[in-house]
């Protein structure tokens, strides 16, 4: 069975794979609907000049020549609107003189039929149906009334089944097109449902896993320091057999994790050009066919936000379906509003920021133990963790995460009668569509870097006994172990519970060395360690930076380099695996 994609793109011929998918499909349906014009329009011109007939052989050229221009001019030139208001005049034209000249039961009734299938794909169903109407009206006038002396007779039989039959096309192809869109909206939901499902399994992975290399790690150092501090043979066998079951542990959660295929960090991402508006009223479609009865959608989107724009749509769509689905699910009324806004909030050279506002005139009802819903308002949770609650009560969990990766924050505020969610995400402006998009070519320019392999030389050489060490840890029992293992090897550590208590004690002291966590409150080690390096970039000096984690899915070591980390350390870990690797950074040996 032949791929539907490569169906469509035999019709693209030279147009750019980066085009909106809708505006491809429309462009593969003109350019399909017009070859089989010219071909039509060339025969019946042929037939013309044999049968000696200028009203066909003319409107037939004429109808040729409106067609060549359409493919060769208008499609080529990205004019898709124009184009197919183009193919409709020919249409048009073609058959009522046709229908005039009195050779309509011979010639024009192939031509009409075409243009019910054609609008039904070409137009809204609305312009569809002005379009067929419009054309019926004025082609069943020639066929009953006689115009500028005109005396043509048509047999009732054929005037009868000619305005049947076009009826019938018309609903024929609308009914086809109609299922062929339920088909794909339906297939559509069920994808982004099924990804929403599969990342919260991850993300239980990601939990256990990282929860349990942390006391794994521990428990590793801590034998190390007892093995080195004996001389018992009988308790090093002991140690021994603690590590080779610790190490076991180890090999079962990673097995755990490669079998669920984690990644959290959305690395999968692909950046594209896309129409906004297009991608987020497809999405507000798939609940419009479920709930057409319970649900209206207002979608305004601000006039001069660019048409195309650089992002990732598969991502916006994942935030709308899982925001909708709770002011859906939690609903008290039966019938619910949801106005969706979207308006600029600001723009740099390269970048367009936008404000999306989900609002629903229904407050959000949820489940109690006592069986009954209990209405929940923003000032029932309180201000300082009551976006949180909301968050985690809501399930929109993975929303506020795609969210903040963009760099925004989730709003959500619920009143007694009404439920109001916004957030800001920017885009990268399109200024030639063709072009791949920016991410892109930086990704590329990463790699080529990453393949370089170009090893870390420092300001000046440090020995590690007289390194002064600030290790950036959350976890009290944490700090203690790294403490017992390296305080006899370096000069001095220092402790920061969190990423701006480091960021502080870097501004006020000098450190030869960073051990950086990376999961800690107030601000995560990615953050800070960005910071720190926008803070070097001023004063030409480069602190090492070690990330010591238990962070250790699929692309977490490409992050912490990325976001200017040296090097990288999966916890659990060997303790002299940490000091070679903090001897390497200092000496700058390769």
């Amino acid at each position: 069975m032949p791929n539907s994609s490569l169906v469509f793109k035999i019709f693209w011929f030279n147009l750019s794979d980066r085009m909106p998918d809708e505006t491809k499909r429309k462009a593969s349906i003109l350019n399909l609907f017009g070859l089989v014009s010219v071909v039509l329009y060339t025969v019946y011109g042929v037939l013309g000049l044999v049968a000696d007939n200028s009203v066909v052989t003319y409107t037939s050229f004429g109808g040729l020549l409106i067609s060549l221009v359409t493919l060769l001019v208008l499609i080529r030139a990205g004019k898709i609107t124009l184009a197919a208001y183009f193919l409709s005049l020919a249409i048009f034209l073609a058959g009522l003189a046709m229908a005039y000249a009195g050779v309509a039961d011979q010639y024009a009734v192939a031509i009409s039929y075409m243009l019910p299938v054609f609008a039904v794909y070409a137009f809204s169903f609305g312009m569809a149906v002005v379009v067929n109407a419009l054309y019926l009206i004025l082609f069943s006038l020639l066929l009953y009334v006689p115009m500028f002396d005109r005396i043509v007779e048509y047999s009732n039989v054929f005037r009868i089944s000619f305005i049947v039959s076009f009826v019938a096309v018309f609903l024929l192809a609308y009914v086809f097109d109609y299922f062929r869109v339920w088909v794909l909206t339906s297939l559509e939901k069920q994808v982004l449902l099924e990804r929403n499902i599969n990342k919260r399994k991850d993300e239980f992975i990601s939990t256990l896993s990282h929860q349990i290399r942390t006391p794994l790690n521990n428990i590793m150092v801590i034998a190390n320091l007892v093995d080195s501090s004996t001389e018992d043979e009988k308790l090093k066998d002991l140690i021994d057999t603690i590590h080779a079951s610790t190490n076991n542990l180890v090999n079962v959660v990673n097995s755990m994790v490669e079998v669920s295929n984690v990644d959290l960090s959305e690395r999968d991402s692909f950046t594209i050009n896309f129409n906004l508006g297009a991608t987020v009223a497809n999405t507000i479609k798939l609940f419009a066919h479920q709930y057409s009865n319970n649900v209206q959608f207002n979608l305004k989107i601000d006039e001069i936000i660019p048409g195309l724009i650089g992002g990732e749509p598969v991502k916006i769509k994942q935030i709308f379906l899982n925001i909708i689905e709770s002011l859906i699910k939690t609903k008290s009324s039966s019938r619910i509003k949801i106005d969706i806004l979207v308006k600029k909030s600001n723009e740099t050279a390269d970048k367009v920021g936008l404000l999306f506002e989900l609002k629903s005139n229904s407050p959000i009802f949820i489940p109690a133990g006592d069986g009954k819903n209990h209405l929940i308002t923003s000032d029932l949770v309180g201000n300082a963790v009551g976006s949180q609650v909301l968050v985690d009560v809501l399930d929109l969990k993975i929303t506020q995460r795609l969210i903040e990766k963009n760099g925004g924050k989730l709003t959500i505020v619920l009143n007694a009668d009404s439920s109001i969610f916004s957030f800001p995400y920017s885009f990268n402006k399109v200024s030639d569509p063709s072009a791949p998009p920016k991410e892109v070519e930086e990704q590329a320019a990463i790699a080529d870097d990453l393949s370089v392999g170009a090893a870390y030389v420092p300001l000046r050489k440090i020995d590690l006994l007289e390194a002064n060490v600030l290790l950036v840890e959350d976890n009290l029992i944490n700090q203690k172990i790294v403490i017992l293992s390296l305080k006899k090897l370096v000069k001095n550590i220092e402790i920061a519970n969190n990423g701006k208590e480091a960021l502080d004690r870097f501004g006020t002291s000098r450190f030869d060395i960073i051990l950086m966590d990376i999961q800690m409150p107030i601000m995560n080690g990615i953050v800070t360690t960005r910071k720190i390096r926008e803070i070097e970039a001023s004063t030409n000096t480069h602190t090492p930076i070690i990330a010591i984690t238990a962070n250790a899915l699929q692309g977490d070591r490409e992050e912490c380099i990325a976001a200017g980390m040296d090097d990288y350390l999966s916890k659990p870990f060997q303790i002299e695996v940490l000091i070679q690797k903090m001897k390497r950074l200092l000496s700058g040996t390769n």
